[in-house]
Order: structure tokens, then sequence, then C-alpha cells
């Protein structure tokens, strides 16, 4: 977004307001994006403090023309990676995120889609944590190939086709469990 990049630029100058805009226009999305890894609110909200400290502290060295939201999940990722190597656990879904969009409507309608998100937010945490972290930039985070590529450092080509897997594996899972 280039008011992100123009409010970045004008807190590298000094502007303490407009960083200030900057996360709050930012913080919930990347706590979400947080505990896709971490699956604790907590230990999410903790490292995307630290990213926005560090990057308010670094402000100076922003590169003009980056994208900063590419930026920002890139730095949230390498943080949630050495939260990782540090605490050797395995990310899940958290609870938060299976109450995502719940659906108004009759009680057994409510129940059965609540059912269903389950059983999909069940599946994708069993994917790779490549697959599960392209499709969620992809799907809720609605970034397009190139600010994929950016966070996870790879190739549009390569996010192109990580994302044609993720989604394959996905379907085989979904169909393999409603088989059993």
């Amino acid at each position: 977004m280039e008011e992100d990049n123009l409010l970045m630029r004008r807190a590298a100058n000094g502007d303490k307001e407009a960083f200030e805009t900057l996360v709050l226009r930012h913080r919930e999305h990347a706590v979400r994006f947080a505990a896709r890894f971490t699956a604790n609110r907590y230990d999410a909200e903790d490292i995307v403090q630290e990213c926005f400290a560090k990057l308010y502290v670094r402000r100076e060295q922003w590169k003009d023309g980056a994208s900063f939201k590419a930026y920002l999940y890139t730095m949230i990722r390498n943080r949630c990676t050495d939260f990782f190597r540090l605490k050797r656990e395995k990310p899940e879904v958290s609870e938060e995120e299976l109450e995502l969009i719940s659906r108004e409507g009759l009680p057994e309608t409510t129940v059965l889609a609540r059912e269903e998100r389950e059983r999909i937010f069940d599946t994708v945490s069993r994917l790779k944590p490549e697959y599960r972290t392209a499709l969620y930039l992809f799907a809720y985070e609605q970034m397009n190939y190139r600010e994929i590529a950016k966070v996870m450092g790879k190739t549009q080509a390569q996010i192109k086709i990580t994302l044609h897997r993720a989604r394959k594996s996905l379907k085989k899972q979904l169909l393999r469990r409603e088989s059993e």
C-alpha cells in the first residue's frame, strides 16, 4: 500500500505519529499472522511488539520503495522461526482461529459450520509450515504473489507452485478425512 510506504518514510524522518498510524493499522493482522506460527496469542503479541520496536529503532534505515507490509511480515516470520528454534515446539492452530468468522443461523447450522471450520483448520494445521504460511498470506492477508514471495524469501514462480501444492495437499487430506 502506497500510503504505508509514505507513512514509513515520514516515520524515518522522525514523525512519531506516522509510525503510530502504521502500528495501529497493522498490529491486529500482524498478531494473527504470528499466532498462526505460535498457536498462542500472547507469544504472537510479544513477537509483533518486538518487530515493531525493532522497526522503529531502525526506521532511519528504511529503504524507500520497499513494500512496508511485505517487510513487516518478513520480520515477523523470521522472528517466529527464531522463536521455535528456541522453544522447539510444533505450531498448532489456536482456539481463536477456530472461532474465526462465525455464521449466523439456526443452532444446527452454526454447529455444522463450526465443525466444518474446525475440520478445515485442523487439516490446515497438519500441512507443511511452508504451505500453511503461503495459504494464510494469500487467503487471509490477501497478499499477491510478489508480496508473498518477499515475505517467504522465494520467487513468484516458486510461490505459485507452493500454493498449487498446498491446495492440492489440503484437498487430498480433506477428501481422505471425509472418507474415514
